[in-house]
């Protein structure tokens, strides 16, 4: 999202993602779910959003990048036809080691 240009739409129309800059908008609001008139109110409503300040950055969450790791790597296991069981006491596991340093 900071590349320079179209922004993250220059590499990935498919993105959910609102670009970081207004070359960038202009490509994402004329991705094909935005063309349905049930989307109608989504370009009025994250603009204001975004230039009223309403739409702010996720504040840093301590142990976030650990735990995301962990279940993230859980999901991969369980898509790829591991027992969830397993995969989640694993992820818990891994988690757990992982967070120590905070606790």
């Amino acid at each position: 999202m900071v590349f320079k240009g179209s922004g993250a739409a220059a590499y990935n129309p498919e993105t959910s993602s609102p670009p970081a800059n207004d070359e960038g908008k202009k490509l994402y609001w004329e991705q094909k779910a935005f063309q349905d008139p049930r989307a109608a109110d989504a370009r009025r409503i994250v603009n204001h959003q975004l230039s009223h300040g309403i739409a702010k950055e996720r504040v840093s969450t301590v142990g976030w990048n650990e735990l995301s790791a962990a279940l993230s790597s859980a999901l991969l296991s369980i898509t790829n036809g591991e027992d969830v069981e397993k995969s989640l006491k694993s992820a818990q596991s891994t988690a757990d080691a992982a967070l120590e340093k905070y606790r």
